[in-house]
C-alpha cells in the first residue's frame, strides 16, 4: 500500500505532476440538512 502520491508515483515511475488525488469532503448547508459529500480533483503535485 502507498500513502502519498510521491510513493505512487515512484512506484508507477513516472512524475509525481501526471498524478491526481481526490480528496471527499463532507458538508451541510444548515445544521438540520443531511450530510453530502464532495469529491475534489486535484494534481497530485499541490499542496
Amino acid at each position: 500500500a502507498v500513502f502519498t502520491s510521491e510513493e505512487a508515483a515512484a512506484i508507477r515511475g513516472v512524475s509525481l505532476s501526471s498524478g491526481a488525488k481526490a480528496l471527499i469532503c463532507s458538508c451541510k448547508a444548515k445544521k438540520n440538512d443531511p450530510e453530502e459529500f464532495i469529491m475534489f480533483v486535484v494534481p497530485a503535485d499541490r499542496k
